[in-house]
């Protein structure tokens, strides 16, 4: 598909969650060798860096260039660009959270199983679920029910266009004499797109 697209087309694609996919899954190294082609990385998620609101752009030379001229001074701080570089080079200790978190994940899918829901496929922190609930579960409720304290549970505000599904994530493991945890942990109920949410996404934290 990226090959067959015009050359003055430019595609962006977004690999926030990719690394929980596995090693070898970036386009990172073809979008640099690429003419049209540019590869968006935040560290908010599988680097467990939201505060620092720091990313990065993997890119062919000429399309960065353009792109410099309109990013603002400062757009990410010196504290975000230590944590940033720090996280990027301790790929090993990543590595071992990554796959922690793959284990935490399937826990909690099985758990979401046992209270009758359908876990929908996928590889990153967070699960979304399709199931036949009488009524859209309170927050209060979806956190007895999985058993583990999330961190954040809330409803969506009224008029979301929000139906009978949950989305949940791989709640943290706090290792011992490290202040660092293997991901965020939350659930939360997510409209489904085109009725009534805008952009179908999940409520931002």
């Amino acid at each position: 598909m990226l090959a067959g697209a015009p050359p003055r087309t430019r595609v962006l694609i977004d690999e926030t969650y990719v690394d929980y996919a596995g090693p070898g899954q970036s386009l990172e190294s073809f979008a640099a060798r690429s003419a049209n082609v540019a590869v968006l990385k935040s560290l908010s998620k599988v680097y467990a860096l939201s505060g620092a609101r720091a990313a990065y752009l993997c890119a062919p030379p000429p399309l960065l260039e353009g792109l410099r001229a309109l990013t603002p001074p400062w757009a990410v701080s010196l504290p975000g660009q230590i944590a940033a570089v720090t996280s990027l080079g301790d790929r090993s200790y990543y590595a071992a959270r990554w796959e922690e978190t793959r284990n935490l994940r399937e826990g909690l899918a099985a758990g979401l199983r046992a209270l009758g829901l359908e876990c929908i496929p996928g590889v990153a922190n967070f699960i979304r679920t399709d199931g036949n609930l009488p009524r859209r579960p309170r927050a209060a409720d979806r956190g007895e029910g999985l058993r583990h304290e999330p961190e954040d549970a809330r409803d969506p505000p009224p008029g979301a266009g929000v139906r009978n599904r949950l989305r949940a994530a791989a709640p943290p493991h706090r290792h011992p004499g490290n202040d660092r945890q293997s991901s965020s942990s939350s659930v939360g109920s997510f409209p489904q797109a085109g009725k009534g949410a805008k952009g179908g996404g999940p409520p931002r934290n």
